[in-house]
């Protein structure tokens, strides 16, 4: 029985020789070991960033306008008698020339009338007044009659108290005086109503004015003249025909200068500003503040011109911002930019640009340049985390890969603005490191900017 179990344990030696041999093939000896192979470098395109100029632009479409238009409306009603020589669609015309001319006699006549019953009114002023001297002069006369003829009726009674006059003689007395008195109140009551007569009369005066007035507004209305430089746009008028009040009569546009409107996205405002300063919260304004959407705007170095194709040729001519419309379309959203063209219709023979008519369909392109540099990369070097956070690798000062979080300020063309995460001289990663292992060795090969690029030509 005690053999037996001894063989139970027979299988252990072979099982330790064989572990016992696997041990000595597999330990390293003294001499040979050696350290692991170096980890080879990640070859990656870099560029250095650093503070570059910046452009962008605004582009919409728009019809060209005029910057205001007048409409020849009769005031008065009569007959043309006249007009201005050569007066049709297309003709241009200067401020001041008479373009349509209305029978006047009717205005003249009422003139006429208008005058004499202001002279009438003003002479019955005039006699009034002297009048009214004359009374006054008359009345200091009966008060002094009045005052002798109290003194008398006076001594009289007197003397009749005495008994040396008779009783008769008084009473004739007393008589006297009183129609002396009430003549001096006839007086006092007729100068008592010259000022209200006056009043009256003024009154009528200032309405013969006023008529006199309206005939001379009539017969200088009966004249139309053009108020500024400009282009008949729509006529349709004879000489004898008959209109009235209210009669539309021709359409004149101003060709000093044109306005074009361009429909533009609020976004597209809020990327430039975004992007020509980076950092600084810069919002458009409510669309009814046009006051404060230009001056934003034009914080910043702005040009404007307008575009047309003709042909196999664009033509461009030089425009100003001029205002905002306030307006949001309620269908696309978009805003109205009005840009305005001095001296549209003056052609130009060294580059034989034709004038800019009214109704063409135009490009309005607004370029704005940053007042200074600003920090952009690549658009592909930039990532997105998964916490939605942008962030780009860059090289440290041991050629390692590092990660850098950054904040876009606006996307221009293929290029991301940087606002903040990122400083000059930083070098980013443009290549996809696969795999990305923070600190891995890098070798960073320098790509050529297109500014660079630009300088060095």
């Amino acid at each position: 029985m005690a053999f037996m179990n001894w063989r139970k344990w027979l299988f252990l030696p072979p099982v330790a020789l064989g572990i016992g041999l696997f041990v000595l093939q597999t330990r390293p000896s003294g001499e040979g070991l050696s350290a692991p192979p170096p980890a080879s470098a990640t070859p990656v395109r870099v560029v250095e960033v650093t503070p570059q100029p910046l452009s962008a632009h605004i582009s919409g479409f728009g019809r060209v306008a005029s910057v205001r238009e007048w409409q020849a409306i009769s005031q008065v009603d009569g007959r043309i008698i006249g007009l201005a020589d050569g007066l049709a669609v297309g003709t241009v015309v200067a401020a001041g020339t008479p373009l349509i001319r209305i029978d006047t006699r009717d205005y003249e006549i009422a003139q006429d009338k208008a005058q004499a019953n202001l002279a009438s009114a003003e002479a019955l002023l005039t006699e009034m007044d002297a009048e009214e001297q004359n009374a006054h002069a008359s009345l200091a006369l009966e008060r002094e009659i009045e005052s002798f003829l109290q003194t008398e009726y006076d001594r009289r009674q007197i003397l009749a108290d005495r008994g040396t006059v008779s009783q008769a003689s008084l009473e004739q007395a007393h008589r006297e005086l009183l129609n002396q008195r009430r003549q001096v109140l006839d007086l006092e009551n007729r100068l008592a109503l010259y000022p209200v007569q006056r009043v009256s009369i003024q009154s009528t005066i200032q309405t013969r004015m006023a008529e006199l007035e309206e005939a001379e507004r009539d017969l200088q209305n009966a004249t139309i003249v053009a108020p500024f430089r400009g282009r008949v746009t729509v006529e349709d008028l004879s000489v004898g025909e008959y209109v009235r009040p209210g009669d539309w009569l021709l359409t004149l546009e101003d060709i000093a200068a044109a306005e074009i409107v361009a429909e533009v996205q609020p976004s597209a405002i809020r990327t430039i500003t975004g992007a020509l300063a980076p950092g600084r919260s810069i919002s458009l304004p409510e669309p009814h503040d046009a006051g404060a959407a230009l001056a934003r705007l034009r914080q910043f170095d702005l040009q404007a011109t307008v575009h047309q194709t003709i042909g196999d040729a664009e033509h461009v001519w030089s425009a100003t911002l001029d205002r905002h419309t306030g307006i949001a379309d309620r269908t696309t959203g978009t805003i109205g930019l009005a840009v305005r063209v001095e001296e549209p219709m003056r052609p130009d023979p060294s580059t034989r640009r034709p004038p800019l008519v009214t109704g063409s369909f135009v490009e309005i392109r607004i370029t704005v340049t940053a007042p200074r540099g600003v920090l952009k990369v690549d658009r592909p070097a930039v990532w997105t985390g998964a916490d939605g956070a942008s962030f780009v690798y860059v090289v440290d000062s041991n050629s390692a890969l590092q990660r850098r979080t950054v904040t876009p300020s606006a996307i221009i063309d293929d290029q991301v603005v940087i606002a903040e995460g990122l400083s000059p001289g930083d070098v980013v990663v443009l290549s996809d490191p696969q795999p990305a292992v923070l600190g891995m060795a890098l070798t960073p090969i320098p790509v050529v900017a297109p500014n660079d690029l630009a300088a060095s030509e």
